[in-house]
């Protein structure tokens, strides 16, 4: 794309979104800088090595350091676009965890079930009861909106500068994973779509970790294998799903990530009531659920569709 428009005649800034978390997490508490993140290597010569296919991602992870590729190839990417920019105004925007609207176009809009969105729905229709995170590790979580204001914001930056940006809410105005916990349960107790959400464990992975997997989740989808095709392929799907939150989200849910922030979120943003508005968001949006509507005997009702609702 650098290379597209380095001829236009009236670029004014090229913008990157690339990803908070191309900096590795250094422990809780250290400051995290808008700054480019030093490599292992040469960045060409990476990008090099990862187009001949030499090298396997487990090995590229272990040389690096970093939790996934996803975060790698973002921080290559910097570099690259940083070293090979010439006079092109460059900025860098770091989103943390994008999910629903704080404000535009109205609270709580959301249309995607990806990051913060898959944990929530999952948890809120009661099929994942077993996670893998720290309760008082704080989740970074940024409104798309902001997302949005702050690549706007630089895309109109008058410095002929680079400048890299961070679109996080940081370490005070993030929940905890417990706070998430309890606001999503609540919120999807009062709003059932599917199970009830129960917790059954939050804590390290381990022996513990792996026989509450067993048993809350592992052992249900093993039992709807029994049952028709249907069932079976939905299991799959799930059983698919819950392993995949399992693998990716404790990097994020077993640590704090303290991101300074030029642009921080507004000193009145409140992090467990944005997350029961995310909650919300997802119940209408992508549900398609009424919350003026009250579930009164569940979905083997009988008579009324599989629900009575006022």
């Amino acid at each position: 794309l650098m290379e597209l428009v380095r001829a236009a005649p009236r670029l004014e800034r090229f913008v990157y979104v690339s990803t908070a978390y191309v900096t590795p997490h250094r422990g809780d508490g250290v400051p995290i800088p808008e700054e480019l993140v030093p490599l292992a290597a040469d960045a060409t010569e990476m990008l090099a090595e990862i187009d001949a296919e030499t090298t396997s991602d487990a090995v590229w992870l272990k040389r690096t350091g970093y939790p996934n590729t996803y975060t790698l190839t973002k921080a290559i990417a910097e570099r690259l676009l940083y070293e090979r920019r010439g006079s092109m105004p460059l900025s860098i925007v770091r989103p943390s965890v994008i999910t629903a609207s704080r404000a535009t176009p109205f609270p709580g809009w959301i249309d995607s079930t990806s990051g913060f969105g898959a944990f929530a729905t999952m948890m809120g229709l009661g099929h994942l009861r077993v996670v893998v995170g720290r309760p008082d590790a704080r989740l970074d979580l940024i409104p798309v909106d902001d997302v949005s204001d702050r690549v706007i914001a630089e895309a109109h930056g008058a410095t002929a500068e680079t400048t890299i940006r961070h679109a996080t809410a940081g370490v005070a105005l993030s929940p905890t994973v417990n706070e998430c916990w309890e606001e999503i349960q609540s919120y999807f107790r009062m709003h059932p779509i599917d199970r009830r959400p129960a917790r059954r464990y939050l804590g390290p992975a381990g022996p513990v970790f792996a026989l509450a997997d067993s048993f809350h989740h592992r052992l249900p989808i093993a039992l709807a294998h029994l049952s028709t095709p249907v069932r079976r392929r939905q299991a799959k799907r799930l059983a698919s799903r819950l392993d995949y939150l399992n693998d990716v989200f404790p990097y994020f849910t077993t640590r704090s990530f303290d991101f300074r922030c030029t642009h921080p979120l507004p000193a009145d943003h409140q992090p467990r009531a944005f997350v029961r508005t995310v909650c919300r968001g997802i119940a209408q949006h992508v549900l398609n659920q009424d919350e003026r509507q009250w579930t009164l005997a569940g979905r083997q009702h009988a008579g009324h569709g599989g629900d009575a609702r006022w």
